[in-house]
């Protein structure tokens, strides 16, 4: 038995090794694309922005996300059409670079709430009591979660504590 569990591994190993190999392939080959068709590609990135930007106001607007992470992303999203003036030289000092970095990261954290922070710079299952507190207060309801209780309610189950 311990050879076919042995085996399964090598053939994991190697569908992996493959598996990689098979991307890294089509992102060189999307990169020389890319820098072929730079026109094309500004473009194609400007309507992913607009789209992007499309999608954070619906969210505000419908689903009623918080203001301050909503205005973090349209904050982001105006910095990268800031980017795309320079399309595709892009300089790694230049201010439009360093604040879209900034921005990213910024749009990463919940904004919500500065308490948040701490759940961000603590590990996970170290603050999960204190994240759990808090999440209400912080707008942030994770998707998986939500869908657990909603599951569990229209099921029929009775939750026993």
């Amino acid at each position: 038995m311990w050879f076919m569990y042995a085996l399964s591994w090598l053939a994991l190993l190697i569908q992996a090794a493959f598996v990689t190999l098979g991307i890294a392939a089509g992102l060189y080959y999307l990169a020389e694309l890319i820098e072929e068709y730079t026109v094309a590609t500004s473009r194609i990135i400007k309507y992913m922005i607009w789209f992007s930007t499309a999608v954070l106001v619906g969210l505000y607007l419908f689903e009623h996300f918080p203001g301050l992470m909503v205005g973090v992303g349209l904050f982001t999203n105006l910095v990268y059409f800031g980017l795309l003036q320079t399309f595709p030289f892009i300089m790694l000092t230049s201010p439009n670079f360093i604040l879209s970095c900034g921005a990213c990261l910024l749009h990463l954290l919940p904004v919500a709430n500065p308490l948040c922070l701490l759940c961000f710079l603590v590990s996970w299952g170290e603050c999960a009591a204190f994240h759990g507190a808090t999440r209400r207060r912080c707008g942030i309801e994770l998707l998986h979660e939500r869908e657990e209780r909603e599951a569990v309610w229209h099921s029929g189950h009775l939750l026993v504590h």
